[in-house]
């Protein structure tokens, strides 16, 4: 066993990677990844917050976080591409596809994934599954590209601006129980063909459980009320489809991986839309299940981040989702065609700085609103730390006002 100042040293000597720097590496500054856990099928979630390079071993260690908390320090062999990631993968010798990571299956010696590629226009996605891990690699979106060379004209930072899962009811550690069979299958627009009946996934973020293991929620929304069918039912019979809550993917021997709700439609002529409007009932039901608390900008964005294959994300300095608008004063004006990102606040921040007139007014001036949560603004949440919720009608816009308040922060 390595003694604690063999330990120590080591940590000395750690050389670390300025961000620009990580650039180029398997697992970059920002990459959502997952920890494995040695001999196991438990699985962490975390977000790369820094890289050093260990002049000894000659490895990269790579600093995890979720949220505002540490996960801890891993070398890349304890490292896999977390759901939402954009990868690219090579599916055979002549075809290499970019998408977006679903599943991830430690389990084998060859370890493996499923991804979501869709086409340029966004109107048909293909789900790959099975895929070596050998074989995916970190990909940078476009909009990351933009956004990051727009970003060397303004003034930078010193403000953790790490895409975040923060709330204080979350658990992030995953079991995983059984593999699923390999497969491919089109779909159009985030929604998966079988047969004729057209279906998909949501997948819910892992705060609105209790980290006990509680089922509250999936209580709610499949108790019967009382005159009237349980929730799920009555959306799905508004909108011709049926909804089933679930704890994970379903395969030979049981479910793995996310909690979600998997929505089928019933109809023939059914299409995308009709089970998108199932989906936005389902968003409000979990609203109410909140008790309208002040994190359902949270939840909007979790829920955008966690089904990468229904909305749109963008990567500039802050994940940016497009996802419908929370119902906050003032937001109503973006409607379904919004984006948004959270912005994780300390509870000893400048709230004078952020309150002020000043910065309100040019944050409304490029197009965005936003909303503070916390207790120190007067808007309370049982549900999440402090933090900012930020809209508006272009990405790059909603990215610009989270740097100006990050900057207040730093002034």
């Amino acid at each position: 066993m390595m003694s604690q100042q063999t330990a120590e040293a080591n940590k000395i000597m750690l050389m670390h990677l300025e961000t620009e720097q990580t650039a180029n590496l398997p697992y970059p500054v920002e990459c959502n990844v997952w920890v494995v856990e040695p001999n196991s099928s438990l699985l962490k979630r975390g977000l790369v917050n820094s890289v050093s390079f260990n002049p000894l071993t000659k490895e990269m260690i790579y600093d995890i976080v979720e949220g505002d908390s540490a996960v801890g320090a891993f070398p890349e062999s304890r490292l896999a591409y977390g759901p939402g990631c954009s990868v690219s993968a090579s599916i055979d010798e002549k075809t290499v596809v970019s998408g977006t990571v679903l599943q991830y299956d430690p389990r084998g010696e060859r370890p493996k994934y499923a991804i979501m590629s869709s086409t340029g226009d966004g109107t048909t996605h293909t789900f790959y599954e099975g895929i070596d891990a050998r074989r995916v690699k970190y990909r940078r979106t476009s909009l990351e590209v933009l956004v990051t060379k727009e970003s060397t004209d303004s003034k930078s930072s010193e403000v953790s601006t790490k895409e975040t899962n923060q709330g204080g009811r979350r658990g992030s550690t995953v079991s995983i129980s059984t593999p699923t069979a390999n497969s491919r299958a089109v779909s159009h627009g985030g929604v998966r063909h079988h047969g004729q009946a057209l279906n998909f996934n949501v997948y819910l973020p892992s705060w609105l459980f209790d980290p006990l293991g509680s089922d509250d929620l999936f209580v709610y929304l499949n108790c019967p009320r009382s005159n009237s069918p349980n929730i799920l039912s009555s959306i799905g019979e508004r909108n011709g489809c049926e909804l089933e809550t679930r704890a994970g993917i379903e395969g030979p021997a049981g479910h793995f991986g996310h909690a979600h709700v998997f929505i089928r439609s019933l109809r023939k002529d059914a299409s995308k839309d009709d089970l998108m409007r199932a989906k936005a009932e389902l968003e409000d039901a979990l609203v109410d299940f909140m008790r309208r608390d002040n994190a359902r900008g949270l939840l909007f964005y979790d829920i955008a981040r966690y089904n990468g294959m229904l909305h749109q994300n963008f990567r500039g300095e802050f994940l940016v989702v497009q996802q419908r608008t929370p119902s906050f004063r003032g937001f109503g004006a973006f409607g379904r065609n919004s984006f948004m990102t959270i912005m994780p606040l300390t509870s000893g921040c400048k709230v004078g700085r952020l309150l002020s007139p000043k910065l309100l007014s040019e944050v409304r001036r490029i197009g965005c609103r936003v909303q503070f949560v916390g207790q120190q603004f007067r808007a309370v949440s049982q549900w999440s730390d402090d933090h900012a919720c930020i809209v508006g009608s272009r990405p790059k816009d909603v990215n610009q006002a989270a740097m100006m308040i990050a900057d207040a922060l730093t002034d």
